[in-house]
């Protein structure tokens, strides 16, 4: 019974989390937009987001530095247009 409650609990929060996730992605999406990136960057960008919103303790610093070269990809990337 408690791990089964436990489990209902989980899932719940999980989708809170994907919802909560998916609203702040999509207004970034539109920001970026309005900055001029464009979709190939993006989809860097997104990805960097969800690395960076799904923290896992025993891959942290991988993410992160990750994250962070998508996301200096996706600059340089627009810099480069500009």
């Amino acid at each position: 019974m408690g791990q089964r409650i436990q489990d209902i609990l989980r899932e719940r929060n999980e989708k809170q989390w994907e919802e909560t996730f998916m609203s702040k992605l999509e207004k970034m999406k539109e920001t970026w937009y309005e900055i001029g990136y464009n979709a190939e960057e993006i989809t860097m960008l997104e990805e960097a987001s969800a690395i960076h919103f799904a923290k896992n303790k025993e891959t942290y610093r991988e993410d992160k530095k990750e994250a962070k070269e998508l996301i200096n990809k996706a600059k340089a990337s627009l810099a480069s247009r500009k």
